[in-house]
């Protein structure tokens, strides 16, 4: 199940980021299992912060709790692709 939810984000990340000026980086930490999604809704800019969500989580820890984390990163991907085709549920 996460492997396919973590396929997602990938699938989202770079479909947003070639169809926009929205720039959505996605690290995973292997020796952690951290997934790390950093969103920069004008593109990246070199000052850290400027315009951007970041969303991180450990997908192997119960406390950071990765089985309501990464459907909320999913989801503010979804929203933000939606936002970006004109098909917001707003």
């Amino acid at each position: 199940m996460i492997v396919k939810q973590v396929s997602e984000i990938m699938e989202l990340a770079v479909d947003i980021t070639m169809n926009s000026k929205v720039d959505v980086f996605v690290y995973f930490s292997a020796h952690t299992t951290e997934l790390r999604v950093d969103i920069f809704l004008d593109g990246w800019h070199k000052q850290e912060g400027i315009g951007s969500q970041k969303h991180a989580v450990f997908l192997d820890r119960d406390w950071s709790n990765p089985k309501e984390e990464v459907p909320k990163i999913i989801a503010r991907l979804e929203e933000l692709k939606g936002e970006l085709d004109g098909t917001s549920s707003d």
